[in-house]
Parts: structure tokens; sequence; C-alpha cells
């Protein structure tokens, strides 16, 4: 309750993303875990508050000084963006630039990475044997990376 209520009020007072949020982050290391569940409330309250946290945590996570050291941020991005479309959010702009795809998060990452291209800098993906059960059932995506320049 308290961290919907966190996010309500982020939502109706967006300049705290700015103001108290991105000190917070920049004080402590694994802030953004501190405020996972506050950042998928907010998705769905306000989404262009949300689109300028996910930025903030996205350059925490993997700016020059911390490359890498948030794996899970990419899970707490793809529930914030599945609860911006529950929500009917529109204009979904949400910040990431390493991506691990997998069949589970497939679809997600699909449309997460389609707004990211120009700062996507790593896309792992996880290819299965043919002998899988699912491989036949999974749906057929394809990935645009002629955008993402910034691949390594």
């Amino acid at each position: 309750m308290h961290e919907y209520l966190t996010a309500y009020h982020i939502a109706r007072n967006a300049h705290l993303v700015d103001d108290v949020i991105s000190g917070y982050l920049t004080r402590h290391k694994d802030a953004y875990l501190d405020i996972s569940q506050v950042f998928i409330f907010l998705c769905g309250l306000n989404i262009s508050a949300a689109n300028t946290l996910s930025g903030m945590v996205n350059e925490h996570c993997y700016g020059k000084m911390h490359t890498g050291r948030c794996r899970s941020f990419q899970s707490i991005v793809e529930a914030g963006y599945r609860e911006a479309v529950l929500n009917e959010q529109t204009g979904i702009l949400l910040r990431l630039s390493h991506f691990r795809v997998d069949k589970k998060n497939l679809s997600d990452v699909h449309s997460i990475l389609a707004d990211n291209t120009t700062i996507a800098q790593v896309l792992e993906v996880m290819v299965y044997k043919e002998t899988d059960p699912d491989i036949h059932t999974s749906p057929r995506v394809e990935f645009d990376l002629s955008s993402c320049h910034k691949l390594k």
C-alpha cells in the first residue's frame, strides 16, 4: 500500500522524480530495487514521470560509471511496461539499453526495444534447441536492428 501511495504522490507531483528520486539513486547503490514497485505503479498512473524515471535508472545502472550492474532492471521495466499497457497509457517510452531476450519475454522486449534502438547497447538472445516443445508454438518476432548503432 505504501508503494502505491508513493507512486500516486509522485504521479501528481512529477517534479519529485528530478528533485528527490535522482538524488536517492545517486546516494544508494541499489536504489532502483528499493523503488521498483513504486516505478511499476507509476507506469500505470503517470507514464511521463515513469519514462523520466526509467531514463534516470537506466543511466544509473548502465552509465559510464556503473556499466552492467543492474541485471534485474530489465524485468522491472517489463513489469512497468505491462502495467502501462493495462492502464491504457499512451506515450510509453520506458528507457532500457541492455536487453536479454528469451521465450518468456519476447513480446515485451520487442515492444520496448522498438523505442530504444538509438540507445540499445547490449542484446542477448537466448536460443533454444529444436527439441524444445515450445519452439513451434512461440510467436515469431523479427527485431529490426538497423537503427541500433550503439550495440556492442
